[in-house]
């Protein structure tokens, strides 16, 4: 049996060293410098990377990155169980455990420099409000209602005429692979408006093991190292085109919650299929309603009641899934989700919400 040649420590502690360095200050110098990161990186470096990416992923209709994770993870619980054996039968174990601990240290630096370098710098890019000429403002007393309510009826009539399934749920005609490959035709609609927002065209993936996924409360993922934009489809098919768009977002470089929820929703709303359409209008709805529900109960409960019978099946569905998937482990990631949001300098997993504050912007400036 070969045996693994001894760790040089000093030349493994430089390594480390080194890597850590670098992306620490990468990443400070990047928060502190946004309009540069826009425009070197988010603007000009990052579309390149995205180009290459799509091109070697693209022609596959399922996640290569699920497959290559499933090996990763795999391999790494088999170098785990041989690596324990060989401790415990090592004379010198503390060395072997400390050799181990300094590899696994350098493996997760060098992943984390290279997220930030394939994909995570776009955290640290000039708002998108920003870019595409929007004016944030707090909101004013009533519009918030106003907006939710607008939403609530845009959505009770784009569902009206909608294909449904036998329990009254509705349904994409084209299908779920369907859906996804042309969950991108929205943002044609808004390149030409806002040319930032403009991306290679490329299809959202379903995942094998969506189960896993949703027990973990995962709707979709974007994983940088591949450039995939991946979609849990054991989701309601009506949630799918909304999601798939969310995705394309972090795809085309907008790694904010906020602003890829908001840009999957003014996708989805210039849509050519009508459920999509009713899609963003849902969605925008719900996320309003929950703003409105901190900021005015009583015009929460008062707009709530007005949803039809029809919108309540598709929400009741929706509500179902959560319920079938809810775990210990999904409760776990959102935790975990949360930390890992705060540490990009958002707000946590509130920052899903804050897209409200964008389509307020959007709905003034008309």
């Amino acid at each position: 049996m070969l045996r693994r040649p001894p760790l040089n420590r000093r030349l493994a502690g430089a390594g480390l060293a080194l890597l850590v360095i670098t992306a620490a200050l990468l990443r400070l110098l990047a928060a502190r410098n946004p309009e540069i990161v826009e425009h070197a990186y988010a603007r000009s470096i990052y579309p390149r990377i995205a180009a290459i990416l799509t091109s070697v992923t693209s022609w596959a209709s399922f996640s290569l990155a699920e497959i290559i994770a499933v090996i990763l993870i795999l391999g790494g619980v088999v170098a785990a169980v041989r690596g324990t054996r060989r401790i415990r039968r090592s004379p010198e174990r503390r060395r072997e455990l400390g050799d181990a601990f300094i590899r696994i240290a350098l493996g997760a630096s060098a992943a984390y420099l290279a997220f930030l370098l394939l994909w995570g710098l776009n955290y640290q890019r000039q708002p998108l409000a920003a870019s595409v000429g929007l004016t944030m403002a707090p909101a004013r007393p009533g519009e918030l209602a106003a907006v939710c309510e607008e939403l609530i009826q845009e959505s009770e009539k784009l569902r009206e005429p909608l294909d449904e399934d036998r329990n009254g749920v509705v349904f994409v005609r084209r299908g779920i692979s369907g859906a996804l490959r042309s969950a991108a035709l929205g943002y044609e609609a808004i390149d030409d408006e806002w040319p930032v927002v403009t991306g290679e065209p490329a299809r959202a993936k379903h995942v094998l093991l969506s189960r896993a996924l949703a027990y973990l409360g995962i709707s979709g993922i974007f994983v940088p190292f591949t450039g995939e934009a991946n979609v849990n489809t054991t989701l309601p098919e009506w949630t799918l085109p909304f999601v798939a768009a969310h995705e394309i977002a972090h795809q085309r470089g907008f790694a904010r919650e906020d602003e890829a929820n908001y840009l999957a929703y003014a996708s989805c709303s210039r849509h050519p299929d009508p459920t999509t359409r009713y899609a963003a209008a849902l969605e925008g709805s719900l996320f309003t309603l929950a703003a409105l529900r901190v900021a005015d109960p009583a015009a929460y409960q008062a707009l709530q009641g007005r949803r039809g019978p029809k919108v309540k099946r598709d929400l009741d569905a929706l509500e179902a899934w959560r319920r079938k998937y809810a775990s210990r482990a999904g409760d776990v990631h959102h935790k975990v989700n949360d930390v890992y949001l705060r540490a990009q300098g958002q707000d946590g997993v509130a920052s899903y919400g804050r897209m409200v504050d964008l389509l307020l912007a959007e709905r003034r400036d008309r």
